[in-house]
Parts: structure tokens; C-alpha cells; sequence
């Protein structure tokens, strides 16, 4: 990817693998950052639609993120489809703790994007119009997710374009088990594609990341039009 000769890891279950207790310690942190200075429509997005996305498989659960959109009275989760294989229940988390379960309407491997449909509507996230960044050539741009790396509970990013292709972004930000899925934003609000995995090294115990370098999958293909159909359908 990028010619770029590393290890590349996706960030969900199993070697892919969403964060669960099996894959760390324990971490007790409590973040307090009020934000004083005018955000951007894309910040706000990220932080109102955030979610975490439950995968369960047998007897364990891991969690990754996600994102809850509007579109035309529909509502849907678009997270990472590595967060969802193989797995025998899907739920939503909000901030609040409520768990709502969830169906998989689409999953394409290729790009590492799924859609979910939720059994309920969720009470304290706010769904956000559903808009694609399909400019092929975004570098230099700044972007945006929230995400629930590890076990802290949605981190905001900052995220700086390093380079940009049609299918794939490589940002400057970052990420790690539990961030597989959420959704990145421009400035305006518009949706420019899933985060998927990081760029690591070799380290003594465990991979290290290099320069916190974050890939995304891009979803220019999912748009207006065929969130309808995937939404108006079965499974794909």
C-alpha cells in the first residue's frame, strides 16, 4: 500500500482483532477537555455521531468504533467490516451506555466498510447527515474521528492527509485496537472513509507504531443513491 514496505495491521477481532481484555492490561483514565475556541462541522460530527460497535463471537466480545448517519428518514451505522466477521451478535454502544443490537445490511471486504441497521433508535447519539469527500486528492487536508482506542472512550483525533488515492488515505494521527471503524470527517461534515489499521514496526515486545502513521479506507463508491438501496434491501 503506498509502496510502502512495513506491517501493516487492521485494528478489530481476532488478528484483525477489536479491543477486548484478553488483548491488555487495565486503564483507568478520566479525560476532561473543554473545548473553548469555535469547532468545525466535522469536528462536531465526529464527536455527536460516535459510537462503539459490540462484536461478539462465542463467548468473547471486543468493540471497535463507529458512526450513526440520517439519510432521507433512514438511519444506519457505518463502521469497519473487520470489526463484524465472523461474528454471531453485533450491538451499538452510546456514551451513556446503552446497547441497542444491530444487523449487517452490507460488507465489503475490499474496502473494509460495513453498514448496520439497528434494531431500536438510540436515545443520547445524534444521527448526521450522511455526505462523501469523493476528491481523490486530499493531501494536506486536516480531518477528524472520534474513536475508543484501547479502553479509553471517544478519543478525538486530529488527523493530518500524508497521502491520498482514491481508494485509500494515509494520515498523520492517531490509532489502536478498538479504533477500527470510526469514521473520518472533513472540515464541512463530509465523510472521506473508515479508519482500518496503522503502520508498525518491529518491537521487542510488542509492534510499535512509526510515526503514528493511520490508514483509511475510502467510500466514495457508497453513495447517496446506493445507501439507499443497501438500506432498502437484505443483506449483500
Amino acid at each position: 500500500m503506498f509502496g510502502i514496505k512495513a506491517l501493516f495491521i487492521l485494528l478489530a477481532t481476532g488478528c484483525s482483532a477489536s479491543y477486548s481484555p484478553e488483548n491488555g492490561g487495565h486503564t483507568e483514565v478520566n479525560l476532561h477537555s473543554p473545548v473553548h475556541d469555535r469547532i468545525s462541522t466535522g469536528t462536531a460530527y465526529s464527536m455527536s455521531s460516535a459510537v462503539k460497535v459490540i462484536s461478539v463471537k462465542g463467548e468473547l466480545s471486543g468493540h471497535g468504533s463507529g458512526n450513526y448517519f440520517k439519510l432521507r428518514g433512514e438511519r444506519f451505522i457505518m463502521t469497519a467490516a473487520h470489526n463484524i466477521n465472523d461474528s454471531t451478535g453485533v450491538f451499538v454502544e452510546e456514551r451513556n451506555g446503552n446497547r441497542v443490537g444491530a444487523t449487517v445490511v452490507f460488507s465489503e471486504q475490499s474496502q473494509d466498510v460495513a453498514i448496520l441497521k439497528l434494531d431500536a433508535e438510540l436515545v443520547s447519539t445524534q444521527a448526521v447527515p450522511y455526505k462523501v469527500n469523493a476528491n481523490p486528492n486530499i493531501v494536506g487536508q486536516t480531518l477528524y474521528y472520534t474513536s475508543n482506542p484501547s479502553e479509553l472512550e471517544y478519543i478525538l483525533t486530529k488527523a493530518f492527509v500524508s497521502k491520498s488515492r482514491t481508494d485509500t488515505l494515509m494520515l498523520q494521527a492517531n490509532a489502536w485496537y478498538g479504533s477500527s471503524g470510526a469514521v473520518v470527517f472533513d472540515k464541512q461534515g463530509k465523510v472521506c472513509g473508515t479508519v482500518t489499521g496503522i503502520l508498525v514496526g518491529h518491537g521487542p515486545i510488542v509492534p510499535q507504531g512509526l510515526e503514528n502513521y493511520v490508514f483509511v479506507s475510502r467510500v466514495s463508491f457508497l453513495t447517496k443513491e446506493r445507501i439507499q438501496e443497501i438500506l432498502g434491501g437484505g443483506r449483500y
